[in-house]
């Protein structure tokens, strides 16, 4: 057979890519998961706004994000990831705020949250997002500006979001789990050095190096940069973690133009909460089908939400042009530690570092 000429290796390659990047997968989920997430995230908006404290309420939307850990395990399962991600999510939380005011470096903050949270999550074997939410808490606490007497209040704030979503997926599980039974629980693959200690401490290293280059460059938000490294090294294979990168940035680069839409319309506070729950639940619904389309709609729901921690109101240009360079920044410095992650001589060093130990 005659060999291919290098244009017909180049179409065949983007053929295989634009294939892997359009494949829309199956959904296990039922309708009733994403409807009860947009739910709880939109309740405590609408709550902190009934108050007049709309900006807690945005707060106490970061918490409720754990309900999107939810699986299709059973409720003993269930409640143990509700309070795990809860506990994690505010401990995170309140760790940012304490290292800004004491004025510690961001970089090693965020890098030791990113291992010591993904170690978590490999332990208790939950799978994505993973560390990414705990992660964007700590991050943007890191860049919020508070007093000592502020933080009580903030973390108190999100902890209760977190606690009304456990609240939530308690009474959810309970009304599906009788139309659906839990899917039994798979034999997982022991946990050795490579899992639970090896490729946490690469993600957290990642997490780390996306916030550093972010701010070497001068980015105006940098704590976006490690949300995106976190999201995307956590991927199984490099194969994965490349088709994830190119999903994030290409819709993220479509997702903030419709932030910038959003934010120009100038929406009432009322509206903005409507917007906050029908953003979730799209996301839900969309995410474990298509991940780059699901990212479209991800990107408003975080400029929304980390305008809570924003200490001055910033254009729209300005916000969703700060967002699309982070995500960049945070992708490719993922890729690169990724490809040291899964390099088969690194793997073979972890693998003789656990038969030493």
């Amino acid at each position: 057979m005659a060999s291919l000429s290098p244009t017909q290796q180049l179409s065949a390659l983007a053929r295989r890519e634009w294939a892997e990047l359009s494949r829309v997968n199956s959904s296990p989920r039922p309708w009733q998961m994403p409807f009860m997430a947009g739910v709880t995230s939109a309740a405590p908006v609408a709550l902190g706004l009934w108050l007049g404290a709309f900006s807690q309420g945005l707060m106490a939307a970061l918490g409720t994000m754990v309900f999107v850990y939810l699986t299709n395990a059973g409720m003993e399962r269930r409640l143990l990831t509700l309070m795990a991600m809860s506990f994690a999510i505010t401990a995170c939380f309140a760790l940012g705020l304490i290292a800004a005011l004491v004025h510690f470096a961001p970089v090693p903050v965020v890098m030791v949250t990113g291992a010591l949270v993904s170690m978590g999550c490999r332990y208790l074997r939950q799978g994505p997002p993973a560390a990414m939410f705990p992660v964007m808490a700590c991050a943007i606490a890191l860049f919020s500006h508070v007093s000592w007497d502020q933080i009580p209040a903030r973390v108190g704030i999100l902890f209760l979001g977190a606690m009304f979503a456990a609240a939530m997926g308690f009474f959810y599980s309970l009304y599906i789990l009788r139309l659906r039974p839990p899917e039994p629980e798979r034999p997982a693959p022991p946990l050795c050095f490579e899992i639970l200690v090896f490729e946490p401490v690469m993600i957290g290293l990642a997490a780390g190096l996306a916030l550093a280059a972010a701010q070497a460059l001068g980015l105006d938000k940098p704590f976006w940069a490690p949300v995106s490294a976190i999201a995307v090294i956590q991927s199984a294979s490099m194969r994965m973690m490349w088709t994830k990168q190119m999903h994030r940035i290409i819709g993220t680069g479509l997702g903030v133009a419709l932030a910038w839409g959003i934010l120009s319309l100038e929406l009432s506070h009322g509206w903005l909460a409507v917007m906050i729950g029908v953003l979730t639940f799209v996301i839900e619904v969309a995410v474990v089908r298509h991940y780059g389309f699901a990212t479209i709609f991800i990107t408003p729901l975080a400029i929304l939400l980390g305008q809570a921690q924003a200490s001055v109101a910033a254009s729209p240009g300005a916000i969703t042009l700060a967002r699309l360079e982070d995500t960049v920044v945070g992708c490719f410095v993922a890729v690169a530690v990724g490809l040291v992650m899964h390099s088969p001589q690194v793997r073979v060093l972890a693998a003789g570092r656990r038969a030493r130990g």
